[in-house]
C-alpha cells in the first residue's frame, strides 16, 4: 500500500508537477483508490463535492507546510488552490514512483481518463465520483450498472444535485475506468 503523502506526490507529478483544485486532487485519489484496489490508502466519507478523505487534505496541507509543494491561491471567477511540486517535492515524488511503479502506473491512467473526459475540470470529477459512490452504496456487490434515474434520486440521501445529464456524464467516466457498465 502507498502512503497518503507519497500518493499526493505523485498525483502531481503525474501532471507534469501541478494540478489546479483541492477537489480535481481528491477525486484523482478517490479514483485511483477504486481503481487499484488501494482504498486503504484513504477513507472516503459523503461530502458536498462527493466522496472526500480528511487525509488528502492533509497530505496536501503537509506538502506545501514542509515545502514539498507550493500552494497558490488562483482567481477565477471562484477561487482555487494551484498545487506545483517543489524540487525536494519532485525528489520525493520519483522516489515513490521508483518504490512503487504499479501504484504511478494506475495514476496515470485516471489522470489520462479524467483529462480526456472534462481536462480535470472539478466539477464533472465531483459529479462522477458522486454517481460512483452511489454505485457502490445502493448496487448489489459487483453490479456495476444503475439507471441514470435511480442515481439521481439516490443522491437526495446524501444531500447532493445531481442532475440526470450530470449522472450521465459521470458514468462515462466511470466505464473508462472500468467502474461502471
Amino acid at each position: 500500500m502507498v502512503q497518503i503523502h507519497d500518493l499526493t506526490s505523485m498525483v502531481l507529478l503525474a501532471n507534469g508537477r501541478k494540478i489546479e483544485g483541492r477537489t480535481t486532487v481528491q477525486k484523482i485519489v478517490y479514483f485511483y483508490t477504486q481503481v487499484s484496489g488501494d482504498r486503504g490508502v484513504a477513507d472516503y466519507v459523503p461530502y458536498f463535492y462527493g466522496p472526500f478523505s480528511p487525509a488528502v487534505a492533509s497530505a496536501l496541507d503537509d506538502l506545501s507546510e514542509f515545502a514539498f509543494a507550493e500552494a497558490r491561491m488562483v482567481h477565477r471567477y471562484y477561487e482555487t488552490y494551484e498545487y506545483e511540486l517543489t524540487k525536494k517535492g519532485e525528489e520525493m515524488a520519483k522516489n515513490a514512483k521508483r518504490a512503487s511503479p504499479e501504484a504511478y502506473e494506475f495514476i496515470l491512467k485516471v489522470i489520462t481518463a479524467c483529462k480526456e473526459h472534462c481536462n480535470l475540470k472539478a466539477a464533472p470529477l465531483s459529479c462522477a465520483a458522486k454517481a460512483h459512490h452511489i454505485l457502490k452504496a445502493s448496487a448489489s456487490p459487483g453490479d456495476k450498472k444503475f439507471a441514470p434515474s435511480e442515481i439521481e434520486k439516490a443522491a437526495r440521501r446524501f444531500n447532493w444535485k445531481i442532475s440526470k445529464e450530470d449522472v450521465e456524464s459521470g458514468t462515462e467516466l466511470l466505464r473508462k475506468l472500468d467502474l461502471a457498465a
